[in-house]
């Protein structure tokens, strides 16, 4: 239960929902599949990182420069710079987490970049984990 500014009492939300970015349909219904809760959330948060500012139209500044980097000869400061990215565009872009951790690692034997990241969902004690690979195109 939480307190709105005026004083009424309501209950949280912890269901959430989005639409497929993939537009795949539904096989039996024929309509466009339907992320929640978790699956929304891990597909929001991997969206939000790969996409490049300016490509969202009418919200110039929504998503990260993480792909840019990944033609920067790896090291610690692009590692340093490439997590510093994803946190702050995921404090700003993603309200229904709380991050607790966020790792970049190099992957030698596969030209890779390792993304983990562990997060609350707000309103929820336990720990989430997504990890993806970044590769340069």
């Amino acid at each position: 239960m939480s307190t709105s500014r005026y004083g009424i009492k309501t209950k949280e939300s912890r269901s959430f929902r989005d639409v497929a970015l993939s537009f795949s349909r539904n096989p039996l219904t024929g309509d466009i599949n339907i992320l929640k809760d978790e699956a929304s959330i891990k597909s929001s948060v991997k969206n939000i990182i790969l996409t490049k500012p300016g490509e969202k139209l009418f919200e110039p500044l929504f998503g990260s420069d993480v792909t840019d980097l990944l033609f920067e000869p790896f090291d610690f400061i692009v590692k340093d710079r490439m997590e510093n990215e994803i946190r702050t565009s995921l404090e700003l872009y993603e309200p229904r987490i709380e991050l607790e951790e966020v790792n970049v690692n190099w992957i030698d034997s596969s030209y890779e970049i390792e993304v983990t990241i562990q997060y609350k969902i707000i309103g929820e004690p336990l720990i989430r984990e997504i990890a993806f690979l970044l590769e340069p195109r």
